[in-house]
């Protein structure tokens, strides 16, 4: 099943791998960012700890986002208590991901909304829109490993790509911090 990796990767239990990627783009992608928020690209004559700069303004950006889209989430799942499908005994799955969501709910999918934000973030600030393939195999993974139904992942989708756009709308006020 190749949607299995892309189900765990946004977990709360491995969330430090996503926000290592953003870090590992800023670094590398810092012209394209400054470029998207209408600053001036820095161009080839940037230092090593500029670039380390740019990577930690991306990562404190989606840990930003990060940490509102869970505060949200969890208000929703409080609210809305929507109780995990039932796990059926006469399936097996690669990994027990049902087993570590005992005693949370459903509604939305934390896992959806953080691949949300990081897609959202990716397409928009770095201009690589392709990522957002990987939003259907996230959903599909959940649902594959009976921790949500598939409305849950869609609110998901739609909670965290609110929570991307309100980073990337701002995230331009975060910039001249790195600089």
């Amino acid at each position: 099943m190749f949607f299995t990796i892309p189900a765990h990767l946004f977990n709360r239990f491995i969330i430090l791998v996503p926000m290592f990627i953003c870090f590992l783009l800023g670094s590398k992608y810092y012209d394209q960012m400054l470029h998207e928020n209408q600053f001036r690209p820095a161009g080839d004559k940037i230092t090593d700890s500029d670039k380390v700069a740019y990577g930690f303004c991306f990562f404190f950006l989606y840990g930003i986002c990060l940490l509102l889209m869970v505060c949200c989430t969890q208000c929703m799942k409080y609210t809305i208590k929507r109780e995990r499908p039932k796990c059926r005994a006469d399936t097996t799955r690669l990994a027990d991901l049902r087993g570590k969501e005992t005693g949370t709910y459903a509604m939305p999918s934390g896992d959806s909304s953080a691949a949300a934000v990081f897609c959202c973030l990716i397409a928009f600030e770095l201009n690589m829109p392709l990522v957002y393939l990987l939003m259907p195999l996230v959903m599909l993974g959940r649902v594959y490993y009976q921790c949500h139904w598939i409305g849950d992942t869609i609110v998901g989708l739609c909670v965290g790509t609110f929570w991307g756009l309100i980073g990337v709308s701002n995230f331009n006020m975060l910039v001249p911090f790195f600089k």
